[in-house]
């Protein structure tokens, strides 16, 4: 630490996912310990906008409550991987899907099919004639549409991606963050 102490302005940052594991000797030159908590719904909810900024999503300002709601408990890393995990969920299906239909802006997106078409039935004016049959490496280049993103695709990711930080670690930091 000599040649740290002839640098004034030189700040040291640290930081630990376990810093009950450090030795004692390196905790105590650090001037200042500082815990960082799960985040709280404001900040889910800030975190959860920063991720998907640049993404539609279907949603409403409930269904956006009850995903913050469903992230209670996550970190801002497992809030991330929740985020990735349903914004594949539509690219996915691009792989998987055989039956397209075409667009009237000449975009391939996949055939809703009929079910859906009976419960919705204003959104299906596909005319027969616009659907195909082909695996998506066979449709010109730059021709495919996915879907929006929807909140089910939260909803189903989240059966997938779990919070990594358990109630025990939890006791454990708060126990950690108070004065000895």
């Amino acid at each position: 630490m000599t040649t740290v102490d002839r640098c004034p302005n030189v700040l040291i940052i640290a930081a630990t996912n376990c810093p009950w594991d450090l030795d004692p000797a390196i905790l105590r030159r650090f001037n200042k310990q500082i815990y960082v908590p799960l985040p709280n719904s404001e900040e889910r909810l800030e975190l959860f906008q920063l991720l998907t900024r640049n993404t539609e999503i279907i949603q409403t300002p409930q269904q956006l409550q009850e995903l913050i709601q469903l992230c209670d408990g996550f970190s801002g890393s497992d809030i991330s991987t929740l985020v990735h995990a349903a914004l594949e969920i539509p690219l996915t299906e691009l792989q998987l899907t055989t039956l397209w239909s075409k667009t009237v802006d000449g975009f391939y997106e996949p055939f809703k099919g009929f079910r859906e078409a009976e419960t919705n039935a204003h959104e299906f004016d596909t005319n027969v004639e616009d659907v195909c049959v082909n695996q998506l490496h066979s449709l010109p280049a730059f021709s495919v549409r996915a879907r929006p993103v929807s909140v089910a695709d939260f909803i189903d990711a989240a059966e997938q991606v779990h919070k990594t930080v358990t109630y025990e670690e939890l006791a454990k930091y708060e126990a950690f963050k108070q004065p000895k």
